[in-house]
């Protein structure tokens, strides 16, 4: 019981630091916050997964740099001719061949 609450502590204080991070770095890459927080790039991506279902974090990540995008306008949403493989860490569907990063998690596709 003791494993349990101090694994949901540190999973909480793991949250408010990326939290943290994606507020005060505007164009910030996982890879930057994880070399500035020591958080594995897992983590940070399920973290992000989780902090966008509770609509904490809107933004998407440049799928060529892995940086953060402020997008003022509205993607069109992907059709399903258009889609060419999903990405492997949060299942969003990608539809270019070219792109490197997921827009939702940011991971490496």
């Amino acid at each position: 019981m003791i494993v349990q609450t101090l694994g949901a502590t540190n999973r909480s204080k793991l949250r408010r630091i990326v939290l943290h991070e994606l507020q005060t770095s505007p164009n910030a890459s996982i890879n930057e916050i994880r070399t500035r927080t020591g958080i594995t790039k897992g983590d940070i991506q399920a973290i992000i997964i989780d902090l966008k279902a509770e609509r904490l974090f809107n933004e998407t990540f440049s799928t060529k740099t892995e940086q953060i995008e402020h997008l003022s306008i509205q993607e069109e949403p992907i059709g399903s001719e258009d889609i060419i493989q999903y990405c492997p860490n949060c299942g969003s569907p990608v539809a270019k061949e070219s792109d490197k990063y997921c827009s939702y998690c940011g991971a490496e596709i």
